[in-house]
């Protein structure tokens, strides 16, 4: 992200995306694909109006990207920029909802969060959306949060808590901030676009001719050089083309969670026509389920049967997802899910740095003990194999230069091998309030993005809250899904209580 300056700030390009990020713009014009997430959160009461709108004046002024719109590139020799938005308006992006009763369950607020969840961005402006709801049962309150994801990634998510986030109940009024002084600085400071193409290319063209342009320009040299030499050799043409195509398909594929290049390890997606036989139906349609579990439970349960919280969050999962299979006598060989393995370190302050991973996971007939060691073992190779960056952003690169048309293609047909998703952070390690209101409950929105359906877990405090993002028409009984994987859950610490009583 780019960072703020004292006292006038000088002409400068737009902070660009990079490829990756550039990629999950493109795929998100695509709604099936939507690789963005959002949050409940569920509050013992509403939040106090007044307060909660200056936290959040904090996080604009703060954080460059929440006031910043995407300037979409004039060629594919370069990614997407930022710049602020000159025409920036709070109200549109925080909004205040009183249902007209006291009496909305949970149940209604997660089909409510799943319709604002799948209503599209306005892509002219900022990409976020905070709405303040009250009338909830109890006299509760909830706020629902929308990011897109290439604002950033769960961490950056997590650091933006600190804004309006507090760890008494009652905290003084935010300060002011003067974001109209800010936004006449940042805009003035902006090169003008004159909107005549040939002139807006060259402007980009000496502008931007720099490190990002340079490697584009690298891939095209290379594509051009091709195209010279189809005249003496047309299989050259051909076989450019298929290359191109498998290259595609190898960046989509790591960004649904293979980690590996399909042309030469097929899955068992690829070998056996997907794990599911019962989720193989896709649609952009989406229903919302939740689950708490004790953090320090979960914790001792890992421990006890030798893994870490992630080994147990994923175990659960599949093992949940199995005996949905049974109950409808459709045992299956093989689940092929994702999970997530964050690249950042220490000193990164990239907005995203992360690798989805494909895992395969048997469904042979094995204890509960077994099978979590089973899991433990593939996704330890897999971590192992991210730690090398198995090509993302060259492949990336490669991807965002074809028709966005062709990238979605291959992104569907990727994406419906992948029977679900899977990814965790962390959340605040104490109890904590927004703006008058005590955090009791999150519910995390994951990207389905063409599977059948997510499962993200958040910790806070001393629990793991956990939301499962559903496409009902590939699964059919979402209320059913639930409950077996919270009894997955329940089976793993019962099996971890009985080793630690033998």
């Amino acid at each position: 992200m780019s960072r703020e300056t004292d006292g006038d700030p000088e002409k400068t390009t737009p902070d660009p995306m990079s490829d990756f990020e550039t990629l999950m713009w493109n795929l998100e014009a695509d709604p099936w694909l939507n690789p963005s997430g959002a949050l409940i959160t569920i509050l013992d009461r509403p939040v106090k109006p007044t307060h909660f709108r200056r936290s959040i004046q904090q996080a604009v002024f703060s954080v460059p990207r929440l006031r910043q719109r995407v300037v979409p590139p004039p060629t594919k020799l370069t990614t997407p920029g930022w710049e602020t938005d000159p025409e920036f308006d709070l109200d549109y992006h925080l909004r205040a909802l009183a249902l007209p009763s006291s009496a909305c369950s949970l149940s209604d607020l997660l089909s409510l969060g799943a319709w604002l969840y799948q209503q599209p961005y306005d892509r002219s402006r900022p990409l976020w959306q905070i709405i303040t709801i009250e009338g909830l049962e109890g006299g509760k309150g909830a706020v629902f949060w929308k990011l897109h994801h290439t604002i950033g990634d769960a961490t950056t998510m997590m650091k933006m808590q600190e804004f309006y986030m507090q760890l008494k109940r009652r905290e003084k009024l935010p300060d002011k901030v003067n974001l109209t002084q800010l936004f006449a600085k940042e805009v003035a400071a902006q090169p003008s676009r004159s909107h005549n193409p040939v002139d807006e290319l060259a402007e980009t063209a000496a502008s931007t001719f720099g490190t990002l342009a340079k490697r584009q320009t690298n891939l095209l040299r290379r594509a051009l050089g091709e195209v010279m030499l189809w005249g003496a050799d047309p299989v050259r043409a051909k076989e450019f083309g298929q290359d191109t195509i498998h290259k595609a398909a190898s960046t989509i594929d790591q960004l649904r969670g293979a980690g590996t290049d399909s042309r030469t390890e097929p899955s068992h997606a690829e070998t056996n026509g997907g794990g599911s036989p019962l989720w193989r139906a896709r649609s952009r349609h989406r229903q919302i389920e939740a689950l708490q579990l004790p953090l320090d439970t979960a914790k001792a349960t890992a421990k006890t049967l030798g893994g870490s919280l992630n080994d147990f969050f994923v175990a659960g999962a599949v093992i949940g997802s199995l005996a949905y299979h049974t109950q409808r006598d459709q045992p299956i060989d093989w689940l092929n899910l994702s999970f997530v393995v964050s690249t950042r370190k220490s000193d990164d302050d990239r907005a995203n740095a992360f690798t989805p991973m494909r895992l395969e996971a048997p469904g042979t007939e094995m204890s509960l003990t077994e099978r979590f060691g089973d899991l433990k073992t593939r996704m330890r190779t897999k971590k192992d194999a991210a730690k090398t960056g198995a090509g993302m952003s060259s492949l990336a690169g490669a991807a965002n230069l074809l028709p966005g048309s062709l990238v979605s293609a291959v992104a569907r047909k990727q994406a419906a091998g992948v029977d679900f998703a899977t990814s965790n952070f962390r959340g605040a390690p104490v109890q904590v309030f927004i703006s008058g209101g005590k955090l009791v409950q999150n519910i995390p929105i994951g990207p389905v993005a063409g599977t059948a359906f997510n499962l993200t877990l958040m910790s806070y405090d001393n629990s793991l809250d956990l939301g499962i993002t559903i496409d009902p028409v590939a699964v059919e009984d979402p209320a059913g899904l639930r409950l077996c994987i919270e009894r997955a859950y329940e089976d793993l610490t019962q099996e971890a209580t009985q080793m630690g009583n033998g």
